[in-house]
């Protein structure tokens, strides 16, 4: 059967060469018959390639997909012709050749190639105190926008504005951060403006990230004169962590009179600086410490109950400013753990001699579903080491609820103990979507 279907295709591509080959002649007015040796050698050609083993006829070396033979079914006893050949050996090979793709369309010539990146969050809070007595009420605690835009390979433009709050950092418009940052290398970079000031971890997180809403008590508070406005200042800042290393530092000098202060009271700058150190996958631990001056108008003796003794009148004249502690974090699966101890000396109007404080707090968290987060905060201020009266203590739980990326709800119930005691425990509930 095999030989039979060979020489019938043999027939086949024959004829049908003969045939296209005298067509195409005679369409040309040429008349020349092949002779009897042409024929034989052209037989005998076609002969050898129908008996090659892949069974492949390739006529004129022509640039057509090769054909292979296929057996007729014996029923049917078709024999299948073959396609005609192609006019010309340069149009069969281009079809084979890929089409390219059409090239993607150039981006107008005036868009620039960083363009400026806009983002920003709102913190909607709920609280119940009582202080007004009984009292709640809802509070937009801050609303920001943040522009920033790399200008080239080394410089970079931040800044950040609240646009409505009332919270410590200062309600409504504010210019919270606004500086340019030029990286030296890629392990160095100085930044020139406003910005946080190296401090402890919470104090240079984003109030968005804060843990359990508030701040420690010895971050924000009255009697060292810790404001908001303070967790930033205008001057420079030196940064430097290597890729891969465990540890990075960073060294500021600034005016020391917190944000959107348009001059220093005096000749001595705030100098603030941080070491962060990793000591492991899951524990970064940190030092910081700052010191300057700030300038006062004279005062009569302060009649403040803690200041004591100390009570004194001052004359005009700069103040000492002075923090030093540590921070730890640990974050391991399910569980965190948090922590800072901060040692304050502040110069205060109306005092002989500077005040000595001390703050503290442990802060601890556990997902007990895969989006809600259980949280625990032990919190310790002594504003006078030489006054343990001063001790207020705060005890604060409640929950992170990671709703959804971009969107959480926390809620935390603090209660408060202080010498004397003061009827001032609170419920805190707040929702933080980014944009």
């Amino acid at each position: 059967m095999k030989k039979t279907v060979k020489k019938i295709t043999a027939i086949a591509v024959a004829a049908s060469l003969f045939f296209s080959v005298n067509g195409a002649q005679a369409a040309s007015g040429e008349t020349k018959r092949m002779d009897k040796a042409e024929i034989h050698k052209t037989l005998e050609e076609i002969r050898a390639k129908v008996h090659k083993k892949s069974s492949e006829i390739n006529l004129g070396e022509c640039a057509k997909p090769s054909v292979k033979a296929e057996a007729v079914p014996v029923e049917k006893h078709e024999v299948k012709t073959l396609p005609p050949l192609p006019e010309k050996k340069e149009q069969a090979a281009d079809v084979q050749q890929a089409v390219p793709a059409p090239a993607p369309a150039a981006a107008p010539a005036d868009k620039p190639a960083n363009p400026l990146a806009i983002a920003g969050y709102t913190q909607i809070l709920h609280s119940v105190s009582d202080v007004p007595a009984d009292s709640h009420s809802f509070n937009i605690a801050r609303t920001r926008f943040v522009f920033k835009r790399k200008l080239d390979d080394d410089l970079n433009f931040f800044s950040q504005f609240n646009v409505a709050g009332n919270n410590a950092e200062g309600a409504q418009m504010t210019v919270t951060d606004l500086f340019l940052q030029y990286n030296l290398d890629k392990s160095q970079n100085l930044m020139l403006g406003q910005f946080v000031m190296p401090s402890n971890y919470e104090a240079i997180m984003s109030p968005r990230d804060l843990y359990m809403i508030n701040y420690g008590q010895h971050i924000i508070n009255a009697d060292h004169e810790n404001r908001g406005n303070d967790l930033r200042d205008l001057g420079v800042t030196y940064n430097y962590r290597k890729p891969g290393e465990t540890w990075g530092l960073s060294v500021a000098a600034a005016n020391g009179e917190g944000i959107n202060t348009q001059n220093d009271s005096n000749d001595s700058k705030t100098i603030a600086a941080r070491l962060d150190f990793d000591a492991s996958k899951d524990l970064k631990l940190g030092l910081y410490a700052s010191e300057g001056k700030r300038f006062k108008a004279a005062s009569t003796a302060a009649q403040v109950a803690f200041y004591g003794a100390d009570g004194a009148a001052t004359p005009a004249k700069s103040f000492d400013r002075k923090r030093a502690g540590f921070d730890f974090r640990f974050k391991k699966e399910k569980m965190t753990l948090q922590g800072v101890f901060e040692a304050l000396e502040t110069g205060l109007a109306g005092r002989a001699r500077n005040l000595k404080g001390k703050g503290m707090f442990v802060q601890a968290g556990y997902f007990v579903m895969p989006k809600l987060e259980m949280t625990y905060k032990h919190d310790v201020f002594v504003p006078n080491n030489d006054n343990t009266a001063t001790k207020r203590t705060v005890n604060a739980g409640g929950f992170n609820w990671f709703i959804k990326k971009g969107a959480k709800l926390q809620m935390v119930y603090q209660k408060q103990k202080e010498t004397p005691e003061v009827k001032n425990d609170r419920l805190d509930t707040q929702v933080t979507v980014e944009f």
